[in-house]
């Protein structure tokens, strides 16, 4: 009788790997074969691990309320991990409280943190609790009721034991507002929130002051019944305008917006509740105010961000216009405020430059600035391209704007031929891209050899209102000719072969590669999807219930499958009906566990694409929904060495080949 030793053939299987291990990878990189990549032409490969699974990640520094304990996420081993550690003394060594945590917030009481999960991308959040000052630290679920969505909503700055949280228990369709206890997890129902109410805002001690409800054509704000007041309309806008409420002034006398009413872009504005009058605190004259700088303790915004190429930073207040001056008499190209703790002595901040990014903690007291860490860009930057704002007009006069990024030029004489482009579409579509400096995967791209076009088409937010509603109707319209005027605009400045551009996105972006192949289907040598819709109709019929209050604008903008013209006229812009015109390689991405692009999106389309003999290559990640930077690490090291593998087979850029990471990430 023979019989297998299983622990020796493993024994046996692993050392086989490690010794053909180094002609293994030798065998799956491949050199760049485009005219324009050769020789010198780029710089050193950067492995796919130190975009995707790199254990030097580091970052979401926050100080604790009190000031006296900073935590942060940086990885453990390959999982990331929540650390602490007290601010003093500045040397004192940190530890890890938990693992697997990705992002937090500090409750109030500088004992816990918060944050939300899903389980594997269904978004079904629920928001946890750890006590992180305790000798076994054990995460506690707040929200323990099945099948639910719930997210953060405030923490009170007045309420150091309680946590405002926004579910749907009640009903799939809803989100009542309850208080939470912490420490407990008893819960107390504030408010039942019917169908026309689209948010709350709440006063600094927890208490609901006021909410925007749906209006016929559009939305209102109202305060809330008070003892001695009735409740009230304080302004209207339109379903075109854009106003969204910041907060309540700590005065009780009214709330500062984002509003673009009497505009076109958004601006930064106070709102006096007893006469209606708006105070005018900071605009851009070229495109949104998109953010700020806010003070929960004095309930007024501190900066006002806007982003017309980098970010352009008004500082409001005249204490942090001096430190900021002081610190960066040079201005970096962004300046991102992490953390403040109670006093608002204490800051955390993230600075970025081309090429490089740190991580500070800053005291206003002393005026002193201390570094907590680096980002992983900095260790490759002479090996990363540079992003640039770039503008171009479209076909009907429209200015659109974004982001190119290219490979960096070699020691010598320029390039001598246009070199192959990746055209990366935003998803959304009502987001934008911004400047970024990371270790991200346009910089994976670029280090493979390509130039990176990121346009912000019409309907991207951020450029004011008339470009947000040129987009209405324009799903595989106007919309896609944005797309292809900036392909176009690229070629004719020599940055481009045109022969060789794919088109690549996720969501919003996924569906723009599969029109991109299906609409025009010579315009592009190959395109990479990642959960895109292709079919619209059923993308609006099954999506998840907590989006009703979402369904306007897509009806407005697209259409509502129950008018039967408006049906038609979707089922004519989605990709899935033109299955027969795309004749250019695809690969096809799609999480499993995705409620919003649900996974039959990819499955019909591919089986239709299949049925016809045309290529496609598939891959689901199992265990991954819909936002793809939430996937586990291993995941998407898999997802995007596919990616690295497919551009080198249609553009002629290299790939790195097998990463030993994969190993691993094969078992989990």
């Amino acid at each position: 009788m023979q019989y297998v030793n299983l622990r020796e053939s493993w024994l046996g299987l692993l050392a086989a790997v490690l010794v053909c291990a180094p002609l293994l990878l030798a065998g799956c990189a491949s050199a760049p074969r485009h005219a324009a990549l050769q020789g010198d032409a780029l710089p050193p490969l950067i492995p796919a691990r130190d975009f995707f699974a790199n254990t030097a990640s580091n970052g979401a520094y926050q100080v604790s309320p009190d000031g006296r304990w900073l935590a942060w996420v940086a990885v453990q081993g390959t999982r990331p991990a929540l650390w602490l550690r007290p601010l003093e003394p500045a040397d004192a060594p940190g530890r890890v409280v938990a693992q697997g945590l990705v992002g937090f917030n500090w409750a109030q009481d500088s004992r816990h943190v918060l944050y939300t999960a899903d389980r594997g991308g269904d978004e079904n959040s629920h928001v946890y609790a750890l006590d992180v000052l305790a000798a076994r630290p054990q995460i506690r679920d707040l929200t323990p009721h099945p099948g639910i969505r719930a997210v953060i909503f405030q923490l009170p700055p007045q309420d150091l034991e309680h946590v405002l949280v926004l579910h749907n228990r009640r009903d799939p369709k809803r989100f009542d507002l309850y208080r939470i206890h912490i420490a407990s997890g008893r819960e107390t129902l504030l408010r039942e929130q019917d169908a026309e109410v689209l948010a709350t805002v709440a006063n600094a001690a927890g208490r609901p002051v006021a909410e925007v409800r749906r209006r016929r054509g559009g939305a209102a704000l109202h305060s809330l019944e008070e003892p001695g007041q009735s409740a009230r309309e304080l302004l209207r806008w339109t379903a075109e305008e854009q106003v969204l409420v910041l907060g309540a002034d700590a005065e009780g006398r009214g709330y500062h917006l984002l509003s673009d009413q009497g505009r076109d872009t958004r601006a930064l504005v106070h709102l006096d509740a007893a006469t209606g009058r708006q105070t005018l605190l900071a605009e851009d004259a070229d495109v949104d105010v998109e953010s700020v700088w806010w003070s929960a303790r004095q309930r007024r915004p501190w900066a006002a961000i806007s982003h017309p190429g980098h970010q352009r930073l008004q500082v409001l207040d005249a204490d942090w216009q001096r430190d900021l001056a002081r610190w960066f008499p040079d201005p970096p190209r962004r300046l991102n405020l992490l953390s403040v703790d109670r006093s608002e002595q204490l800051a955390t901040l993230m600075v970025d430059r081309d090429g490089d990014r740190r991580f500070l903690l800053a005291d206003r007291r002393s005026g002193r600035l201390t570094e907590l860490g680096q980002g992983t860009v900095n260790a490759h930057a002479d090996r990363l391209g540079v992003m640039r704002p770039v503008q171009f007009p479209a076909r009907d006069g429209l200015l659109l704007r974004g982001y190119l990024t290219e490979p960096p030029a070699p020691a010598g004489p320029p390039r001598r031929a246009p070199a192959p482009m990746v055209l990366l579409v935003h998803g959304g579509p009502w987001a934008r891209d911004h400047w970024d400096n990371g270790l991200n995967p346009v910089q994976f791209l670029v280090n493979r050899g390509y130039a990176v076009l990121q346009v912000n088409y019409r309907g991207s937010t951020g450029y004011g209102r008339r470009f947000l509603m040129a987009a209405q109707g324009e799903f595989a319209g106007r919309m896609h000719d944005d797309l292809l005027d900036a392909v176009d605009w690229a070629v004719t400045q020599g940055l481009a072969d045109p022969q060789r551009v794919a088109i690549m996105g996720a969501s919003y972006g996924g569906y723009a590669t599969l029109v991109g192949l299906s609409f025009t289907p010579k315009k592009f040598a190959c395109g990479v999807d990642m959960f895109g819709m292709s079919d619209l109709v059923s993308l609006l019929e099954n999506a998840p219930p907590y989006w009703e209050g979402g369904l306007p604008r897509w009806h407005r903008f697209v259409g509502n499958p129950a008018v039967p013209a408006q049906r038609e006229r979707m089922k004519a812009r989605s990709p899935l009906t033109r299955v027969d015109a795309i004749e250019r390689p695809l690969l096809v991405v799609q999480g499993a566990n995705d409620v919003r692009v649900r996974r039959d999106q990819s499955d019909r389309l591919v089986e239709a694409l299949r049925a016809r003999g045309q290529p496609v290559e598939y891959l689901v990640v199992e265990n991954g929904g819909h936002v793809g930077n939430a996937w586990r690490w291993s995941e998407r090291l898999r997802v995007y060495r596919a990616v690295e593998d497919f551009l080198a087979g249609c553009l002629g850029g290299r790939s790195g080949g097998f990463d030993l990471y994969q190993a691993p990430g094969w078992v989990m």
